[in-house]
């Protein structure tokens, strides 16, 4: 059985000799690895810690890379039930401001 971790205890560490990440609530430990890192040991330090999931994902990371993930694998993040990831009630001031800025600009475009 793997380790439950909490998002709070997993932000303990935060420092380069210590250094936590969670990736799509997987918790890892990449202490050792920053020295080896590609990218550089800076890019996993910001991220010591913290959810580091949009960020990995979004570098276009290899199948060679998420298979290396496994090495460093501690244990899982605590998931809230009641919380829901990307829930649409968190994106509604954005869908909202959108929406104003396209009708300001609908009426800009119609008044001139």
């Amino acid at each position: 059985m793997s380790r439950i971790f909490e998002a709070a205890e997993v932000a303990e560490h935060s420092e380069k000799n210590d250094c936590y990440i969670i990736i799509n609530d997987k918790v890892y430990d990449t202490t050792k690895f920053m020295s080896e890192h590609p990218g550089g040991g800076d890019i996993i330090l910001d991220h010591a810690g913290r959810d580091a999931s949009n960020d990995f994902e979004a570098a276009g990371h290899s199948k060679t890379a998420y298979d290396m993930l496994e090495k460093y694998y501690v244990g899982d993040l605590k998931v809230d039930p009641n919380a829901r990831k990307g829930s649409f009630s968190a994106a509604i001031p954005v869908v909202v401001a959108l929406l104003g800025a396209a009708a300001a600009v609908a009426t800009y475009v119609a008044l001139q």
